[in-house]
């Protein structure tokens, strides 16, 4: 809240309207129309979230560092072709 420049009187009025539902509408969720798990192993999930437009997500979790830098690599030789 300093960065909006509020004092905790304003904070906290705030946080009470939002607890009642009042203030700002939420931010309008995508909705994926297919969410497909591609890839599950021990050390890494692979998940594709398709729009309707056609468009797409892939999330990819990881257990560890390791693990993150050799899907990276792997990305990015793949990208390379």
């Amino acid at each position: 809240m300093a960065e909006r420049g509020l004092s905790v009187r304003e904070t906290e009025n705030l946080v009470r309207r939002a607890l009642k539902g009042e203030g700002a509408t939420p931010a309008k969720r995508v909705e994926f129309s297919v969410v497909s798990e591609v890839l599950r192993t021990k050390s890494v999930r692979v998940e594709l979230q398709k729009k309707a437009s056609g468009a797409a997500r892939i999330v990819v979790e990881v257990a560890d560092a390791g693990t993150r830098d050799a899907v990276l690599e792997a990305i990015k030789g793949a990208a390379k072709r």
